[in-house]
């Protein structure tokens, strides 16, 4: 296939967001190699008008039980960018980040990681989120973790460059679940690509706004970022990388607010997918006290 544009920038949005992209837009250059493709996923669907912009836009409509995952099928299906660029509709990226996507345009990578900071979106201050990507690039680029732990090891689709051939080659999608759609994406692209680079450029800016999805923790939430996990794990018990897989206890110990019933529907899915509920059990404690601290810091943008 011929990719008639430098790149493609896909962005899920619903009603209640699209307040936040005039903010995404203007950290986009206005240049005729870069295609943004805006997906609406809304029950009451989003007019064009709406957007309010007078920039050249793509606009698409996508079924909102297919959620965020479906829009970014949808966007990557006309996408005709040589390289593919996520973004969320509630963040946005750093000033230099175009500059540096473009210093690469023609690399052989098929996956350039950087790195994101987070913000809080009401008051401007610095968040947690972002930091754990971030130093995982930073450990990869100074030689501290192997290449595997940096494709395995992050799960954001954004803050990276996609090659469209890489999507393209192996027909890669993302699940078209509640929450937790991209991390199988960001997988199974992190295991096909060919080559991969990581550069410790911020480019991305992720934003917590109250009641975002990385902020919820009810039932069906849980439940879809379970699935993700589960889904990934018979990946990568598939292809050789069993001691790679994730740890669904976080999600099993947050569904125990929701009683026996609900319960018994998770462990169903453990046995569905042959998953081991005691994989990483050796790091459950550090992983709760550091999932406590975040939550803590982010407390009054949390929904349960």
């Amino acid at each position: 296939m011929t990719y008639t544009k430098d790149f493609s920038v896909i962005i899920p949005v619903w009603q209640g967001a699209i307040k936040y992209l005039p903010k995404l837009f203007d950290s986009i250059p206005d240049k005729e190699g870069i295609e943004i493709i805006v997906v609406d996923n809304s029950k009451e669907l989003v007019s064009r008008e709406e957007i309010k912009s007078d920039r050249d836009i793509v606009f698409l409509h996508s079924a909102p039980e297919r959620h965020a995952g479906g829009s970014r099928n949808d966007g990557m299906a006309v996408a005709k960018g040589k390289w593919l660029i996520f973004a969320d509709a509630d963040d946005f990226f750093a000033p230099n980040a175009f500059e540096v996507f473009y210093a690469w345009l023609n690399s052989d990578a098929e996956i350039i990681y950087t790195c994101s900071k987070g913000i809080y979106a009401d008051t401007g201050e610095p968040s947690e989120r972002g930091k754990r990507d971030a130093l995982k690039v930073h450990r990869f680029c100074i030689g501290e973790i192997d290449e595997i732990s940096l494709r395995f090891g992050i799960s954001s689709p954004c803050a990276k460059m996609v090659s469209h051939a890489l999507v393209d080659r192996h027909n890669l999608k993302y699940d078209e679940i509640r929450a937790g759609n991209d991390i199988y994406f960001s997988l199974t692209s992190g295991y096909y690509a060919k080559k991969v680079l990581a550069l410790e450029n911020v480019t991305y800016i992720i934003t917590s706004n109250y009641g975002s999805l990385t902020q919820r923790r009810d039932y069906e939430v849980i439940k879809a970022r379970l699935y993700s996990l589960l889904h990934c794990n018979q990946f990568l018990k598939k292809h050789g990388f069993s001691n790679r897989q994730y740890s669904i206890m976080n999600c099993l110990y947050e569904g125990r607010r929701y009683g026996i019933r609900k319960m018994w529907e998770f462990f169903c899915m453990v046995v569905k997918y042959r998953q081991n509920p005691f994989i990483g059990w050796k790091r459950w404690s550090k992983s709760y006290k550091n999932s406590k601290e975040i939550d803590k810091q982010n407390k009054k943008y949390i929904v349960k």
